[in-house]
């Protein structure tokens, strides 16, 4: 049944035009067959996915731990991409002497602002904080801070960061590393109101 639906839907479709029609204030979608006018409407997509089995009670409660961390890392990193970026746009125009300057006041608030969860974290979710953080800017975090605070800084931070066992040149990429997959399932659970 689902089948034919989704069949029927494709030949709509194919032998219809999407048309917008103004309603009032209300933008309208709709879709003429044959002469004949639906109102199309839209709904975004939904995944379902069956429980997740596990082998052993040892891997469901590492995943239950992944979920946890996750679920605090993830805002931070959330944000993190957001003021990175409006960093980045503000920063543009300005001479290396103000640029310096400004990102010594924003490390400052940041550090204020973000210290108390930081460092109530266990180091296993400063590493998924530390992929998360690739996964929202697009960079590795050594790339961030070398972009921001300069190369010295991003080394002074790796060295650190190789002490505890972490490291700042993770890189997320949930095509080939299965946590990295897992974590990206988490995530779309979080983004639709699962977790």
């Amino acid at each position: 049944m689902k089948c034919i639906k989704r069949l029927l839907l494709l030949l709509v479709a194919l032998q219809s035009s999407i048309c917008f029609a103004q309603t009032g204030k209300v933008l309208t979608e709709y879709v003429v067959v044959n002469g004949d006018t639906f109102p199309a409407i839209g709904f975004d997509p939904y995944v379902v996915k069956g429980k997740r089995e596990f082998a052993t009670k040892k891997k469901e409660a590492a995943y239950d731990k992944l979920v946890y961390r996750v679920q605090k890392a993830y805002p931070i990193a959330k944000k993190a991409g957001v003021k990175y970026q409006n960093i980045q746009d503000s920063l543009k125009n300005l001479p290396e002497r103000e640029r310096k300057e400004r990102m010594k006041k924003l490390e400052d608030e940041l550090y204020k602002e973000y210290e108390p969860q930081i460092k109530k974290m266990s180091l296993q979710t400063g590493k998924i904080l530390l992929k998360l953080i690739d996964r929202e800017t697009g960079q590795n975090s050594y790339n961030v801070v070398k972009d921001l605070r300069g190369s010295f800084r991003a080394v002074f931070y790796q060295g650190f960061a190789k002490m505890f066992g972490a490291n700042l040149k993770t890189e997320y990429d949930p095509d080939n590393d299965q946590e990295d997959k897992m974590i990206e399932e988490i995530i779309g659970k979080i983004e639709r109101g699962e977790k």
